[in-house]
């Protein structure tokens, strides 16, 4: 089967997607140390869902508290579109 063809999170499986998805604790951080809270929980958010399971769950719901603690009403949408992917 082509890689291509495969979902992300097959790609991740398959060992396509390891090396971006190392990449985001790092960009998580600049973020955070440039204080750009939204960017850094979008990043959060993104890897989550390339990770998938259990963490990847729990990725998710951390940025998606924390969008709504500041009223983001759809923290899916506003990640979509500073993380774009999916």
């Amino acid at each position: 089967m082509r890689l291509g063809r495969l979902s992300q999170r097959e790609r991740v499986c398959h060992g396509e997607l390891e090396a971006p998805v190392s990449l985001y604790p790092a960009a998580e951080s600049a973020f955070e140390r440039a204080d750009m809270w939204l960017h850094a929980k979008s990043a959060q958010r993104r890897r989550g869902q390339l990770l998938g399971a259990d963490e990847g769950q729990r990725l998710i719901a951390d940025a998606d508290t924390w969008m709504r603690q500041e009223k983001i009403v759809r923290p899916d949408r506003m990640a979509g579109m500073l993380a774009p992917g999916r």
